[in-house]
């Protein structure tokens, strides 16, 4: 049984900061501030996979395990980021 789990993530560009902000209430302890779009996608997708799995929403007993883990959730992480960057342009 595959269960699914939609992640929200805020994402806003902040004028006077010059920078992207981006949050999230699913994904405890994300929080990044880049200044460009294409840095915002990388961080997500490197933050996002770890943080899941730090905070036990993707279980991960072992090394092995948790890099399993982490390479199921990229390719939704990728489609899903792509859709934001053609939005944003």
């Amino acid at each position: 049984m595959i269960i699914q789990n939609i992640l929200k993530v805020h994402a806003f560009w902040d004028k006077d900061a010059e920078v992207w902000v981006a949050t999230s209430e699913n994904v405890p302890g994300l929080v990044t501030e880049p200044s460009t779009i294409e840095s915002l996608t990388q961080k997500l997708r490197e933050m996002i996979p770890e943080l899941l799995v730090l905070n036990r929403i993707v279980p991960a007993v072992d090394p092995q395990q948790r890099v399993k883990a982490i390479l199921r959730i990229i390719p939704v992480l990728n489609r899903r980021l792509n859709i934001l960057k053609v939005r944003s342009h």
